[in-house]
């Protein structure tokens, strides 16, 4: 486990990635873009 993710952490999150993280549990997607979905979520941690 990478250092400092051993414990809970609160983290905010912008109106997209609030969607991103949604959007899978709210719609039938296809596996693709699932994977886009997926992708943008990580790019969107990493700039916040």
């Amino acid at each position: 486990m990478p250092a400092g993710l051993d414990t809970p952490r609160v983290v905010e999150v912008s109106d997209l990635l609030r969607e991103v993280i949604a959007a899978p549990d709210t719609s039938d997607i296809s596996p693709e873009r699932e994977k886009l979905l997926g992708a943008l979520a990580l790019d969107e941690l990493t700039r916040s």
